[in-house]
């Protein structure tokens, strides 16, 4: 019992001491802080705020969203090959043995989510080096109108087809819609989530709890990738903090994002027709990777419990 305690006290010590550092990393690191630049007339219609209300600890696209992009690219990529891979494993070349298969169902989802879960970490990382203090309501998403934009692909693509103004993705409108949506008086969601994501120092704390979440995923699952450490044995430390961080994404995060996201829908972002669906669409098939994560996680976790109570009987 004694054994089954200390065990279970791991995965929230390593949580504790992710969430103790990605606070302190509003401290360590020094926020770079943009160069306040004059606005002309004729450009003065594509700014999100006047600068008064501009937070000064952030940094623009050609630096640190340059990275992000990069990783985003290089995700799509690797997913859509990945997921083509097993589509053709699956459906049309004969069916292999369980037991002599190198990437099984559980292996493959947790390679898929510990990607899909290391490119929100990293953007965590990026908010919380680049804009560290609270700022102001678009801290949230200051950084999310940028990765959206890369997330809906080429230019040439969804703009024109969609018939988006100026056949491009605006940013700073897309950024200042954003923002309008989650102030404290929108009713674009349900009062009680706009009552926290209206709220700065909330998100704040949210967002660090879920930038923890998402390395305890990351950290717990980089096993997937390394034969020999596969399949993990249970009462692992890194499947123990790989399951926390899952189970606390799902319950603590993805429910309510899920919520949020299938609201969208019935708003309308200005000059961005079908934005507002493609952002479900985005989240929903983010989350698909937890829920196939956590049915394979569930079965032989329950399995090992029903074995430990047929031992201590």
């Amino acid at each position: 019992m004694l054994a089954m305690r200390s065990a279970a006290r791991r995965p929230i010590l390593c949580a504790c001491l992710l969430a103790a550092a990605a606070w302190a990393t509003s401290f360590i690191a020094p926020p770079l802080r943009k160069p306040v630049t004059s606005v002309t007339p004729t450009h003065a219609s594509t700014q999100t705020s006047s600068p008064e209300q501009m937070p000064d600890s952030r940094v623009p696209r050609a630096t640190a969203a340059t990275v992000a992009k990069i990783a985003t690219y290089t995700f799509e990529a690797v997913s859509l090959a990945a997921l083509a891979y097993w589509a053709v494993l699956r459906w049309l070349l004969p069916e292999v043995p369980e037991k002599e298969k190198l990437w099984d169902d559980r292996r493959f989802w947790t390679a898929i989510n510990v990607g899909n879960h290391g490119i929100y970490a990293i953007l965590f990382v990026i908010r919380s080096t680049f804009y560290a203090d609270l700022g102001g309501n678009d801290r949230p998403f200051y950084y999310e109108s940028y990765f959206l934009g890369y997330l809906c692909g080429p230019a040439a693509v969804l703009p024109i087809l969609l018939g988006w103004d100026n056949k491009q993705y605006n940013q700073p409108a897309v950024l200042k819609w954003m923002t309008t949506m989650n102030a404290a008086g929108s009713t674009a969601f349900p009062s009680w989530i706009t009552a926290c994501i209206s709220s700065p120092l909330f998100m704040y704390v949210y967002q660090i709890a879920e930038g923890t979440f998402h390395f305890m995923i990351v950290i717990g699952g980089l096993r997937s990738f390394f034969q020999k450490a596969w399949p993990p044995k249970e009462g692992d430390k890194s499947l123990s903090l790989f399951r926390w961080g899952l189970w606390l994404e799902i319950l603590l995060m993805d429910i309510t994002y899920v919520i949020a996201h299938t609201c969208l829908p019935m708003l309308s972002c200005p000059g961005h027709w079908g934005l507002t669906t493609i952002m479900m669409v985005i989240h929903h098939l983010n989350v698909l990777p937890d829920i196939f994560c956590a049915w394979h996680e569930w079965t032989p976790s329950r399995s090992a419990s029903k074995q430990a109570v047929l031992r201590t009987a």
